[in-house]
């Protein structure tokens, strides 16, 4: 009790000097978005020529315009070349791979200089169930494959890639479920529990993108009930 009202440091500057070294500790390096020699520290000279040209061609909308109905019209026609010229250029600057090992090489580049990698598989605006349930398959692969890795701590998905845009919009809408959308709206929340089931077993988290503001309400609500049933002892889902 003789201690009550007794300084404990008399010296200020000492206090002073112990409140800062306390306040650095605690405080994380401010990242510098505009350092680009830090940013490109690992790209060679020719990757980041062809990057320049590349997004300098995606600048010029009317030529995005003509490549994308050229390139559709490719696709349709089933011409030999067109997987490897966009796998060389787009896919290249904006993927890590397509299967999970072929990007296991970008996560380890990405480790090297320090990051972390999110993986998320590229599918979305889907319409069929078969499609939903193979999103959900390579979502919960891709989540086995990050509880194996110290570099990956989440894994990202998309509602869209799991359910059909017209459910998600009547929902958001304030519709009433017939038999099939109740149906449909079950599978839904099965795919997204099987996902968190597995990420919290595997220690792993999800997170479930924004989307349309027109659907993101709907996304809301089926993100908020894996929340709830998910994160309770730790944080599994993030809704973003």
């Amino acid at each position: 009790m003789k201690e009550i009202g007794k300084p404990v440091i008399k010296d200020i500057k000492k206090l002073r000097e112990m409140v800062l070294a306390i306040k650095e500790g605690r405080e994380q390096a401010v990242v510098d978005f505009s350092n680009t020699e830090a940013a490109f520290a690992a790209l060679s000279d020719a990757e980041l020529k062809k990057a320049a040209w590349l997004f300098g061609l995606m600048n010029k909308h009317w030529l995005v315009g003509i490549g994308s109905r050229l390139g559709l019209a490719a696709i349709r026609l089933h011409l030999p070349f067109v997987e490897s010229v966009v796998k060389s250029t787009i896919f290249e600057q904006f993927c890590g791979g397509t299967t999970l090992l072929e990007c296991q090489k970008t996560i380890d580049k990405l480790a090297g200089q320090g990051c972390l990698t999110i993986l998320d598989y590229g599918a979305e605006a889907k319409e069929r169930e078969e499609d939903f349930n193979h999103t959900m398959n390579e979502t919960i692969r891709a989540i086995e494959f990050a509880s194996r890795s110290e570099h990956i701590p989440v894994v990202s998905t998309k509602i869209t890639g799991m359910a059909r845009f017209g459910l998600l919009e009547a929902i958001q809408q304030g519709e009433s479920f017939t038999k099939e959308s109740r149906k449909e709206y079950k599978s839904v929340l099965k795919r997204l529990d099987s996902i968190c089931h597995v990420a919290a077993r595997r220690g792993a988290s999800v997170f479930f993108d924004a989307e349309e503001s027109w659907i993101q309400d709907s996304i809301d609500h089926l993100v908020t009930i894996m929340m709830r049933r998910y994160n309770r002892d730790k944080v599994v889902v993030y809704n973003t």
